[in-house]
This record gives structure tokens, sequence and C-alpha cells, in this order.
């Protein structure tokens, strides 16, 4: 509510166009019924920086003194939320640089704007981004790209636009919505006939990248045709994740055509509306999320549909599989506790100078400590296992062992850190550089 408020409000200077974008952004038909009813948490805070990515954007349009800061900031908060909707974010930008290429020839400065933006969003976001640049060099990892006959699911995604567009219709997972769409229609209508006025050049640079962008979500042909050219496009399984950037780009317009038309009871009409149209999609979500809780059964390893395990792990074992399964094939290893930073084992004699398989999906930074009788025996760095999991080699000892699995930051975190602290720091202090040199020179 904040985000899309917050850009609204600076993109119109109108408050009805606020009070529309927020009902329509937040209880959106993609949002209840993909977000809530999924729990797809991670894409949901993604839509909450997707609305300043567009601000961000705006502001290198407008040539606003500290765009990049905007722009960037907002960007580096994306792949800590969703990897996915961070491609997605890019794909957006990179249709919008295209699209205002007129814009870039006659103010070449936009460009070094554009770059600082990327560097500055890079910089902060490198914590994140190089250890898992190198988690991806070490593991492969499970294809979910493909349905069980080896085709690409995402030829099979788009929504059909008739059902879309049709309130009454009980809609299918993925849709943006009959409202956004409806609404959309209207305010383009509104732009290309001038009533009451036409839209600025920024919100024109909008409307024709969010072409595309819905060509994505409801056009198989188009869907097929990008997939011929780049099949790279298969990664986003379901077409319709695109929504996490049309919807914000649809709000944004519709909020535009609000302001401009600066009629009172438009506001009002348009959040009834948008109220009344919802309200299936709460009943839709409600029966959805009650058959799947029904017939939920606990997943130790996957998420999702299992994209972050390695293939070796899937190769070897059903997504379902649980710690305690594992360790049924190593008689004599029993697990004893695991937390977000801890997994203890207990090896018996058997293990006693023999490798064992830590029930861990490997990461890089992962080491291990080996403990008999409360005093320190052995540690060592875990090795990756043919299964996708860990390995720790076990010292010769009599008894019982306990074996302590922790993670350290690798060279790559630890640099990713640094880099990161460097360009807040920077980033953060330039800016109030410059105002404070600004105000001494008055």
């Amino acid at each position: 509510m904040l985000s899309i408020g917050l850009t609204t409000v600076i993109m119109t200077k109108n408050l009805g166009a606020a009070a529309v974008a927020i009902p329509a952004y937040v209880p959106n038909y993609y949002n209840v019924s993909v977000l809530f009813g999924r729990a797809a948490i991670n894409e949901a805070m993604a839509l909450i920086w997707m609305p300043l990515v567009v601000l961000g954007a705006y502001a290198v349009w407008q040539g606003w003194r500290y765009d990049w800061w905007l722009l960037g900031g907002s960007m580096a908060a994306m792949p800590v939320s969703h990897l996915l909707s961070l491609v997605i974010a890019m794909i957006f930008l990179l249709l919008l640089v295209l699209v205002s290429l007129p814009r870039l020839v006659k103010r070449p400065r936009m460009i070094g704007h554009w770059r600082l933006g990327g560097i500055f969003g890079a910089g902060l976001g490198a914590a994140f981004l190089l250890p898992l640049a190198e988690q991806f060099m070490v593991q492969t990892y499970k294809n979910t790209a493909l349905d069980g006959a080896g085709r690409p699911l995402i030829l099979g995604s788009p929504i059909n636009i008739v059902s879309a567009i049709t309130p009454w219709i009980a809609q299918v997972q993925g849709a943006t919505g009959s409202f956004l769409l409806l609404a959309e229609a209207a305010a383009v209508i509104s732009a290309i006939v001038g009533w009451p006025s036409r839209p600025s050049g920024f919100i024109w640079t909008l409307i024709i990248v969010a072409v595309p962008i819905g060509l994505l979500v409801y056009s198989p042909a188009f869907v097929a045709a990008i997939y011929h050219v780049n099949s790279g496009i298969a990664v986003f399984q379901a077409s319709w994740r695109f929504n996490t950037v049309l919807i914000p780009l649809l709000t944004v317009i519709i909020a535009d055509w609000t302001a401009r038309v600066g009629q009172r009871w438009l506001p009002l009409g348009l959040i009834v509306l948008n109220l009344l149209v919802y309200y299936p999609a709460f009943q839709n979500t409600l029966y959805f999320v009650h058959t799947r809780t029904a017939s939920a059964q606990w997943v130790a390893y996957s998420i999702s549909m299992g994209e972050y395990l390695p293939a070796a792990f899937s190769t070897h074992y059903a997504p379902w599989t649980t710690p305690a399964d594992i360790l049924q094939e190593e008689p004599g290893i029993t697990l004893k506790s695991v937390d977000a930073d801890h997994m203890i084992v207990i090896a018996d004699q058997a293990w006693s100078g023999r490798e064992v398989t830590v029930p861990k999906i490997y990461y890089a930074g992962y080491h291990y400590a080996v403990d008999q009788n409360g005093s320190h025996r052995s540690a060592g760095v875990v090795r990756k296992g043919e299964k996708g999991l860990g390995i720790a080699r076990l010292p010769a000892y009599s008894g019982t062992a306990t074996v302590v699995i922790t993670y350290r930051s690798t060279a790559a975190a630890k640099a990713g850190f640094l880099v990161s602290g460097l360009t807040a720091v920077i980033g953060g202090a330039v800016p109030l550089l410059l105002v404070y040199h600004k105000h001494r020179r008055r």
C-alpha cells in the first residue's frame, strides 16, 4: 500500500489517483489468487518493490538529481525478494530503455544515469548475488521448466483473455484480474482520443511497454514465438509470472488517467467497481486454500516445484524425502537437532574413521566439527557428495561422536558483504555531502 501509494502520488500529484491505485494493486485478483493462495511470500515481497522500480525509472526520465539512488536501491531489493521477479524487472527496464531511445539521443546524460543506477543496485546487492553465483557454480539444480513429457511448461501457461476480462466468469489462477484490464482499456482509449488530455511521454512509454508484457501473459502464439527465439524464457515456468510487473504498470496508468480526468466521481466509482469485481476472487481463493491445505503434506527439502534441489538429489530421492529417510541408509547415524544455524548428528562406533553423508543440501561454506565426550576431536570443510548432499570425514574415535555442521562465510560472501557495505556508505554519503556542500555555499 505504501509503495504503490507513494509512487502514484509522486507521479500524479493527486490523492484521488492514489486512492484508486491502492485497492486496485493490493487486493487484485493475481495477488489474492496466486500469492495468497499459494503462500508465495517472495513474489508478494517483490510486488512491494516493483512500484518503486517504476518510480525509479520515472525519476531517471525526469532527470532527478538522485534518480540513480532510487532506481538502484529498489532494484537491489529485488534479488533478496524473488529472483524471477528480478529478471522480470530487468526485462521491463530494458524494454523501457529501448522505447525511450529517441529521448536518450536528445538527452545523453540519461544513459549515464541508467548506468549509475545499475552499478549502485548491483553493488548493494553484491552480498546476495556473489554467494548466489558461487553456489550455482558448485551445484547443478533441478530443471523445473519442463513437464513430465519434456515440454516447456511456459508454452501452456498463457491465460485466456476472454475469461480474464469477464467479471462474472470464475477466473483462472494467474489472471491479472478483470478490473485492471477493463480500467486499463478505458485509460488507453482515453489517451488515444485525448480526453480529457493526453498523457505524458512517460505514461505513453509505459503503455507501449505494457503491450509485449501483456502478450506474454495472455497470448500463446506470442509466448511460443519468444520461446523459439530464446528458449531461456522457459525458466519462468509460467508466463503469468510477468504479472509482477504488468500489474504495477496497469495500476500506474489507471492512476494517471484518474488524475487527468479530475472528477471526484471517478475514483469512488472505480474503487466500488474494483471491490465488486474481486469479491468472487476471494471466494475462489478461500476454496482453493481449503482444498490445498486439506491435501498438504510435510515437505522436508522441496520448495515449490523443487527448483532449489540439486539435480543429483532429485535423481536419488523423492522430493518429500526427510532427513530421517536419508539417515535410514546409514544405520548408526542419528539426527539430534537441526535449526537455521546448526545441524547436529550422533555417530556410533561403526562410523569411526569413515565418511558420513550429512543429511543437508550441500552449500559452499559448510564446515563440520567432531566432538567426543565434550572435547574437540577434529574439524573440516563439508564436501559435496554425489547425491547433492554434504560429506564429512570422521576421525578415529571410540564410543559415539557428535558432529556439528555450521555455515561460515566463503570468500565470495565476504567480498560481496564488503562491496555492499562500501556501496551503501559511498552511495549514502555522496548525496549527503553534495547537499551539505550546497548549503555551505549559500
